[in-house]
């Protein structure tokens, strides 16, 4: 019988470990898809700045 506690005690533990192993995955995965979107957010409002700036150097000329 003692033998059948430890077991358990051993799956619980794994189970646990998982579980907080799952979580970490899917803070890290939602964290990479942030700092992606801020990137990209960057990027693109760089972007229209050129472009603002290349239209006014046309309107110059």
């Amino acid at each position: 019988m003692t033998h059948r506690c430890k077991s358990k005690q051993k799956r619980r533990k794994l189970e646990i470990r998982r579980k907080w192993k799952r979580r970490l995955k899917k803070k890290k995965l939602l964290a990479k898809q942030q700092m992606q979107q801020q990137i990209q957010n960057s990027t693109s409002v760089s972007k229209s700045q050129t472009t603002e700036e290349e239209q006014k150097q046309q309107d110059e000329m």
